[in-house]
């Protein structure tokens, strides 16, 4: 088996039993739409691909997610989360990271060392600032969304982001000088709310 949705839409789990990671060939790991807290440790010993915790009760990314190195895509939208964790720095395979609609004040310097990583989805959180060290991500991220959050500026450097093709951010930061000077992009959206 390399698949398995525990989605929540019939079930409404509030805990992963840790016999899980028994499963070594599961590539694929869907829990969203559940009531989960936490995460067995044992499933960082998972070579996934994928995971989707989506629509948890998640206060904090589990340790155990940031020791699944294989990972490419994560999303863990729509939870509870204060803050990412620096050691998602160890996620070197990671692709995609999906956080929107959580409580995130702010970005962790780690996700600058995140080689892989194309896609970036931190809308609707409570950030307020971006750090100078996102122009780390300038040779690979492709696909930014930042709208809906408390961004009143943009770092100095941001304009370095070469390979960004998409940036949806607030409308207030439409006319800001380092995202004039981004001529790569195919789309850009400007948020309304």
């Amino acid at each position: 088996m390399n698949r398995l949705s525990l989605c929540g839409k019939n079930l409404t789990i509030s805990a992963i039993p840790a016999g899980l990671s028994l499963l070594r060939s599961l590539r694929v790991l869907s829990l969203n739409s559940n009531m989960l807290e936490d995460l067995p440790e044992e499933l960082g010993d998972l070579r996934l691909k994928t995971l989707d915790l989506s629509e948890n009760m998640l206060e904090r990314l589990p340790h155990c997610v940031t020791k699944i190195t294989s990972l490419e895509n994560l999303s863990a939208e729509r939870n509870l989360l204060k803050a990412l964790p620096n050691e998602i720095s160890k996620l070197n395979s990671l692709v995609s990271l999906k956080v929107r609609m959580n409580k995130l004040k702010a970005l962790p310097q780690g996700i600058t060392s995140l080689a892989s990583l194309r896609f970036l989805d931190v809308s609707d959180n409570k950030i307020s600032n971006v750090p100078n060290s996102i122009r780390g991500l300038k040779g690979h991220l492709e696909i930014l969304h930042l709208h809906n959050n408390c961004i009143k500026r943009l770092p100095k450097g941001f304009a370095s982001l070469v390979k960004l093709r998409r940036l949806v951010i607030d409308k207030s930061l439409h006319n800001h000088p380092e995202v004039e000077s981004l001529r790569k992009l195919r789309t850009f959206v400007t948020s309304f709310y």
